[in-house]
């Protein structure tokens, strides 16, 4: 019985710190094909009406009143619902990953060994992978629609 215990208790020890370490996935925002394409297609007119609305950023920060505003905005340009502030952000955060791991291809390998594990760390909490794929099968149709608009600071 006593073994039986210090047995439990020691699988316990070397398990729980494992559980601990495993990275929480965050939840998909559910974004489509349909939400990349729109929203590539009207970045540059989104990107007026956040401004319009009084919206500097769309970040974390943002006020309630600011993200409801967002969300019409990005109704009116057909991005599915319900949680279309989320899916803006999914977009442009999957779209810097994967641009950000593309330069990095051209680095030194001193820099991608150092930069690739921030910029996982970084992203990585914040995107889920079923997101980001969908984003990444429009590299193309963003890298000519909305990456001019990112290199210039507009948004």
């Amino acid at each position: 019985m006593k073994k039986n215990i210090l047995s439990a208790a020691l699988i316990l020890i070397l398990l729980v710190p494992a559980f601990a370490k495993q990275k929480k996935i965050p939840p998909s925002v559910n974004l489509t094909d349909a939400d990349v394409i729109a929203f590539a297609e009207h970045c540059v007119d989104i990107m007026d009406d956040i401004e319009d609305a009084g919206v500097e950023e769309v970040n974390d920060e943002c006020t309630k009143a600011e993200k409801e505003a967002v969300e019409k905005i990005l109704e009116k340009y057909g991005i599915s619902g319900p949680n279309r502030y989320d899916k803006l952000e999914s977009i442009i955060l999957s779209y810097s990953k994967c641009k950000l791991e593309k330069e990095m291809k051209d680095s030194s390998w001193f820099l991608q060994l150092t930069m690739a594990k921030k910029i996982k760390k970084l992203f990585d909490e914040k995107i889920n992978p079923d997101d980001e794929a969908v984003v990444a099968k429009h590299l193309k149709l963003l890298d000519e629609k909305f990456g001019p608009i990112l290199e210039e600071g507009d948004f």
